[in-house]
């Protein structure tokens, strides 16, 4: 009888997986919709004074600890892409540092560089929260590292990457990375926590694919 239990339950489990897998492409399809519309509407924005904050990060960082880090990569794949898109439809005064297709300050050419900022941090924001809870099981810790990887990077890289035209003025600079890592930082790293932490502890039970 234990042995028929036992074969009983592993013939469920295989039935199964289909029907989890099939939800878990479906979730992930949503959670894409979501970012897609966050980034080209003014609802993945919001403006406070002279800060700009973002809440695109937030489907991703939800994607990463709900369904791994695989798919969170994914939602960041996608984050990346459409920054390249959007600083090349509409390019801004940094859009540079975003897109291969407008060239660097001083210069007539792009930098292919622009793909490592426009794609790295974000896809990391994608992979960071699933490996920072899994380790720590501290779910605000996991979402704070998170948002915070997207902000650090993008700055970092962007300081490293291109030198010459963002050091020509210095106090433009380090207005860039205090404003940038203290202010948007911050408030994204807050605004995320609140968000996402109240999102993951209604759905993860229904949900529980991580």
């Amino acid at each position: 009888m234990k042995i028929n239990s036992k074969t009983n339950q592993n013939t469920i489990k295989t039935k199964q997986k289909p029907y989890k897998q099939v939800h878990k492409q479906m979730h992930l399809a949503f959670l894409m919709m979501i970012v897609i519309v966050l980034a080209l509407t003014p609802f993945g924005f919001l403006q406070i004074g002279p800060l700009k904050v973002t809440f695109i990060q937030i489907p991703v960082i939800i994607g990463s600890l709900l369904m791994g880090w695989r798919y969170g990569a994914i939602l960041g794949g996608l984050f990346g892409l459409l920054s390249l898109i959007n600083n090349t439809v509409a390019p801004g005064p940094l859009s540079f540092v975003f897109s291969p297709f407008i060239p660097v300050l001083g210069s007539s050419q792009g930098s292919l560089w622009a793909l490592v900022v426009a794609f790295g941090p974000r896809i990391l924001v994608g992979i960071i929260p699933d490996f920072v809870y899994k380790k720590t099981k501290k779910l605000s810790l996991s979402i704070i590292l998170g948002s915070l990887t997207n902000t650090f990077l993008v700055v970092s890289l962007i300081t490293f990457i291109f030198p010459i035209p963002m050091k020509k003025d210095i106090n433009t600079l380090m207005g860039f990375l205090l404003t940038s890592i203290l202010g948007n930082g911050l408030l994204e790293a807050i605004s995320a926590t609140l968000i996402v932490s109240r999102i993951y502890k209604h759905l993860y039970p229904k949900v529980k694919y991580n």
